[in-house]
């Protein structure tokens, strides 16, 4: 073995141990998916909370989306009590253990603009904006709700995780300098294979991601599985039925007026590119027509 697979051996070897010790130390006691299983089911509890409240046995608590690493999400079918909403997800957010600060607003499902909202020091000053307000009219809301990051408990090994990036950088420009030209075309190659082009517009399903007029969008898993059952059977007249088995046959409970409101957002997402429009099909469903 020659000098520079020898040195890239020993930086990877070190610079891996000054990883796990920083990682080992600066992990916390719950890992990010049972926290965020945590934060789905208090979230489901207030809502169910504020229905009980108002004497709703009836009304359906939807699911609850993580659109973001952490912001959780959920739409509301009936108004709720926006008074009575911080006191009520405070107490189950503590009763699932969850101490994070966050932010709450209430979004219009449509336009996707905030209409109301307060931040847990507004709630612990008791100085929360807009309480006492009501939406009139049928109207779709959406809770939700942002936390802060979790804070590192330890910097102990802070100094020797800077230094592993330093000897692990090294080590990788002495493996990349080795790599053959053939592995990057194949990685490119590679890369592609997840992206669907859609008139003048590139997406990604598996990155919940798309490209519309050389402006990216961040889609919700939802919204990504809408659009990639469209995508992939263009300029076909697909019966509501068939659209609302294929995106949400696995919550069990279909409702209407859910596949107009996501339809509604595409329609939004993809007008600036011309060469895509989401069709009404009166009385069958809707087609993507791609010029």
């Amino acid at each position: 073995m020659n000098k520079s697979k020898w040195a890239a051996l020993f930086c990877f070897s070190l610079g891996g141990m000054m990883l796990f010790l920083h990682f080992f130390a600066t992990s916390t006691k719950e890992n990010k998916d049972a926290e965020a299983i945590k934060i789905n089911l208090a979230i489901r509890q207030t809502i169910h909370n504020l229905h009980k409240i108002a004497e709703d046995d009836t009304t359906m608590v939807f699911p609850v989306e993580q659109i973001f690493e952490n912001t959780h999400r959920t739409e509301i079918e009936k108004e709720i009590n926006y008074d009575t909403l911080p006191t009520v997800l405070d107490t189950a957010l503590k009763n699932f253990g969850i101490e994070r600060a966050y932010i709450v607003s209430i979004r219009d499902c449509e336009e996707d603009k905030v209409i109301l909202g307060y931040n847990l020091l507004a709630f612990e000053n008791g100085n929360i904006a807009c309480q006492g307000r009501i939406r009139e009219g049928d109207c779709c809301n959406a809770l939700s709700v942002t936390f802060d990051d979790v804070k590192k408990k330890s910097n102990l090994y802070l100094p020797f995780a800077f230094l592993s990036f330093i000897i692990g950088g090294i080590g990788l420009f002495i493996s990349v300098k080795k790599l053959d030209k053939k592995k990057t075309k194949l990685t490119n190659t590679a890369s592609s294979v997840n992206t669907i082009q859609i008139g003048n517009s590139f997406f990604q399903p598996q990155n919940l991601f798309i490209q519309v007029d050389n402006e990216s969008k961040k889609l919700t898993f939802r919204e990504s599985k809408l659009l990639e059952y469209f995508a992939t059977r263009p300029n076909q007249v697909l019966k509501r039925e068939d659209i609302q088995d294929a995106v949400w046959s696995e919550e069990g409970v279909i409702v209407g007026r859910s596949l107009d409101v996501f339809i509604s957002r595409l329609r939004k997402i993809l007008r600036k590119d011309e060469r895509l429009a989401i069709k009404n099909i009166h009385g069958v469903g809707y087609r993507l027509e791609v010029k």
